[in-house]
């Protein structure tokens, strides 16, 4: 019969990954939380201001204020999401490289990488 070459400290490993898939699942980048709220903000806020002074003026000019508001705002919002995603895909290929590490160094372990 073979000897149980079991890594002691798995369970302890495997804990370690499980509590670091959970933090991975709601990571959150700041600069990109502020370019989303940053971005909202310009692109609502923005264009509502701008509406009512054209409303106000009756000066159609400012539709071109409504398109720069909106065409600066929502890509800033749309960069600050696409930075949480890729902050949220690091953190998973950091954890796959730990289970793939743990897999191939563990002799007992049935998973490949």
């Amino acid at each position: 019969m073979e000897p149980d070459m079991r890594d002691p400290n798995m369970e302890e490993k495997l804990q370690t990954i499980e509590k670091e898939i959970e933090q991975a699942k709601v990571a959150k980048s700041i600069s990109g939380e502020i370019c989303k709220w940053v971005g909202s903000f310009s692109a609502i806020f923005g264009t509502i201001i701008a509406l009512a002074i054209s409303y106000q003026t009756a000066d159609k000019r400012a539709f071109f204020a409504v398109a720069g508001f909106l065409g600066t705002g929502l890509p800033l919002a749309a960069i600050g999401s696409n930075a949480t995603s890729n902050k949220k895909a690091a953190k998973a290929a950091i954890i796959q490289t730990q289970i793939a590490k743990l897999s191939y160094f563990d002799p007992g372990c049935d998973t490949v990488g």
